[in-house]
């Protein structure tokens, strides 16, 4: 079971299990043995890869797009996806990585928020495993770009994009690059 859902995994019961009542025994909660199946079984399925950049609206600030990864976090656990989240003079970049349809439904419920207008988005295709299993959603703000020297690749893919006139091999092979460069650094 997820680490965020732990606490509902089990219900008290004093019998023990063995006809031992007034000692306290856990025992699963029928439901979330379910959850944890499927949970466990989008771990297992091949990962589907989706980068997109967007412009975000005047009005969305860092602030913002903090609070907006902390709720994808614990959001995208459930789901099953995991990836991250920068923002660069105004320009998202977002890395998703899941089953593929709960990467494309989700991806289906961020192009309609009014937060950001998309540029671009890029497939990246299947992977047998995760770049990013342990984060969930992770907001990269600029130090932590900063401190991993990556913010210049960021710049160019996040300009390269902006433009809109990148081949689609091309955008396809900056993605999967900066998605790769970020996975080692981060590990």
């Amino acid at each position: 079971v997820p680490t965020h859902l732990a606490h509902l995994a089990y219900l008290p019961s004093m019998d023990g299990g063995r006809g031992d009542p007034g000692k306290p025994q856990r025992r699963p909660r029928p439901a979330l043995v379910l959850l944890e199946a499927v949970y466990n079984a989008r771990r297992r399925a091949k990962m589907f890869k989706l980068v997109y950049v967007s412009r975000a609206a005047p009005h969305v600030g860092r602030d913002e797009v903090r609070s907006i990864a902390d709720r994808a976090q614990v959001k995208n656990s459930v789901l099953g996806v995991t990836g991250f989240l920068c923002l660069h003079d105004g320009i998202f970049l977002q890395y998703l990585e899941g089953e593929e349809s709960a990467v494309r439904d989700l991806f289906g419920a961020i192009r309609c928020d009014d937060r950001h207008t998309i540029l671009r988005v890029i497939e990246l295709g299947h992977q047998a495993d995760r770049n990013f299993a342990t984060w969930g959603m992770r907001y990269l703000d600029d130090d932590f770009l900063g401190h991993m020297a990556i913010e210049d690749v960021l710049k160019g893919v996040v300009l390269e994009f902006g433009r809109g006139q990148v081949e689609e091999w091309r955008a396809h092979a900056m993605a999967d690059r900066l998605v790769g460069r970020i996975a080692a650094l981060a590990h």
